[in-house]
């Protein structure tokens, strides 16, 4: 067993930086790794947290809203509660802390706070995962470039190349064998056009899997739509009886029924349901583009949410791994078409580096 700690920084900003820390979380630990997941609002004051909440929900109302506020965020340190920063810098110090992989930009400035602890400064490596091409919203200003830190993309949209996945341990269902239906969500906030594209949908006789945010949401349907929901009570920095972070609970909403939530401990309830699909409609953030190419499921793309959403766009339709919604609605919603896709993404697959068998198997070089 490596018994040094792997400590894995994430956010609860989006599902798109949480989920890929989780799912590396479950595989290290199944492979004798020693590891913890933190996560950056658990650092928050507490009235900053509540703001978040509100934040999200005023997003959920008007995507615009959240486009253009998003291209104002650049630093969260004054949400921040200095006295937890301290404390968790203290604890890594004390613990002599040296292996990190970090998901989310906003972690860099506390990072830059832990490079200056001379005593272990020798023996740190830090991996940065990027999981959206360009960069990403969280690393918007935060260029880290000490000798420790090494960098790793999931792709890059100008030279149409990728880099590295995460995936997860699960087979690969064979598109003959699925279902015949498509997922169509807004991603970890549940934001965007995707709610507008379902009566259209529908009228075209498309079999559907919805993920709302509020059964209010459920508009007049037929037999040929089913209706998902994360638990709302549940926060991703909140931590479960086991005293571990876990995956958002998430149930089918059936009439005149309570909705029983689960979760699994290896990976997000929704991806049962994104391996037996013929393709995903959503925004291609980075947890979309992971769970596209660790399932082989194409992505028929919506409208971005902020640039580098944009970006992972134009790298998963050049690569052929998605197609854009309108193009695919103007092709008489072929089944043919996205069969195409996943078999690009397939022959594709076997050439991607999986990020996390990497380290597993020691070649990456920090561990």
């Amino acid at each position: 067993m490596n018994t040094e700690v792997v400590t894995l920084l994430c956010s609860g900003i989006g599902l798109g930086e949480y989920n890929p820390a989780l799912i590396m979380n479950a595989r290290l630990k199944k492979n004798g790794f020693a590891t913890e997941v933190v996560v950056l609002e658990t650092l928050y004051q507490p009235e900053k947290l509540l703001e978040r909440k509100k934040t999200v929900i005023a997003f959920q109302e008007n995507f615009k809203r959240a486009q253009v506020a998003q291209k104002l965020v650049k630093d969260i340190g004054n949400v921040l509660d200095d006295t937890l920063v301290i404390e968790l810098l203290k604890k890594w110090k004390r613990e002599a802390r040296a292996r990190f992989v970090v998901f989310s930009g906003f972690w860099v400035p506390i990072i830059e706070q832990y490079l200056k602890n001379e005593s272990i400064n020798n023996s740190l490596s830090i991996d940065l995962f990027h999981l959206e091409s360009g960069g990403g919203a969280s690393w918007r200003g935060h260029n880290i470039t000490h000798p420790s830190c090494h960098h790793y993309h999931i792709g890059d949209h100008v030279t149409k190349t990728m880099h590295y996945g995460i995936n997860i341990e699960k087979d690969i269902v064979k598109y003959k064998e699925r279902s015949e239906r498509i997922l169509i969500h807004g991603g970890g906030w549940g934001i965007g056009t995707y709610l507008n594209k379902i009566k259209e949908l529908e009228d075209r006789e498309i079999d559907l899997d919805v993920v709302i945010n509020d059964i209010y949401n459920i508009p007049g349907h037929q037999n040929n739509i089913r209706f998902f929901k994360n638990d709302p009570n549940w926060n991703p920095w909140d931590k479960n009886d086991n005293d571990s972070h876990s995956f958002c609970p998430f149930g089918e909403i059936v009439k005149d029924q309570e909705i029983i939530y689960s979760s699994n401990p290896d990976y997000p309830e929704i991806y049962k349901i994104i391996r037996k699909s013929k393709a995903v409609i959503c925004k291609t953030g980075g947890g979309a583009l992971l769970d596209s190419l660790s399932s082989v499921t194409p992505i028929i793309i919506l409208e971005s949410y902020h640039e580098f959403e944009h970006n992972n766009s134009l790298l998963w339709d050049s690569l052929g791994f998605g197609i854009q919604y309108d193009k695919w609605i103007n092709s008489n919603c072929s089944m043919d078409v996205l069969e195409k896709l996943h078999e690009n993404i397939l022959a594709a697959k076997s050439e991607i580096q999986d990020y996390v068998e990497e380290v597993i198997s020691c070649k990456i070089k920090a561990f």
